[in-house]
């Protein structure tokens, strides 16, 4: 009578192993499909939110945004580039854009040729999209300038500030007038001095007999 063995065969063990392994493979797959599906992006480029400001006569500072069409996800790998188009609509040198932020933020100061009015073509690539921007007249803007007091060199080799000499002189000019005036008043007083004792010696009221 042949006896039935209440251990598994081997081939059994090895059943048993190889579905619990098929069916951890498809639970890992199945969480990190998802994952990849958001991940991957499809389609175009939406360039939005353009913020330029002039920083120069001659420098126009610009921020645009970039994402993806079909989800609105930030587009921070794309390559993003501002080209400057004159008034006569010739294009200049592109200017490429950095990216700021993780939002899919880009900014870069394009530099003008002349202070005035200019537009800016934004194109996007990786995905792929366009948006002209007018930029901000930059001919209203003041440049100021500070005019340093000129010097000049003394004999002695120090350096001596001009407005301050200027002042200087232009103090010492009463007190110049001053001391000739009192010269001219002492000298008056000696002469009229001199006539008195003259007038006197001469009056024969005053002459004393011997």
């Amino acid at each position: 009578m042949r006896r039935c063995s209440m251990s598994p065969s081997r081939d059994g063990v090895v059943r048993r192993h190889a579905r619990r392994l098929t069916a951890g493979l498809l639970i890992a797959a199945g969480l990190a499909l998802p994952a990849s599906l958001a991940a991957a992006h499809d389609g175009t480029a939406i360039i939005q939110a353009p913020v330029a400001t002039a920083v120069a006569r001659t420098a126009v500072s610009l921020t645009v945004q970039v994402i993806w069409e079909d989800d609105g996800h930030a587009a921070v790998d794309a390559t993003v580039t501002a080209v400057l188009v004159a008034p006569d609509g010739s294009p200049s040198t592109p200017v490429a854009m950095e990216l700021v932020d993780d939002t899919g933020n880009f900014a870069a100061t394009i530099p003008l040729p002349a202070p005035g009015q200019f537009d800016a073509s934004v194109n996007a690539l990786s995905p792929t999209g366009t948006l002209d921007v007018s930029l901000p007249d930059t001919t209203p803007l003041v440049v100021t300038t500070t005019e340093a007091p000129s010097t000049t060199g003394s004999p002695d080799g120090d350096t001596v500030d001009s407005s301050s000499a200027d002042d200087d002189e232009s103090g010492s000019f009463p007190l110049v007038w001053v001391a000739v005036g009192a010269a001219v008043g002492v000298t008056l007083g000696v002469f009229a001095a001199r006539r008195v004792r003259s007038g006197r010696g001469d009056d024969p009221s005053e002459t004393v007999s011997r």
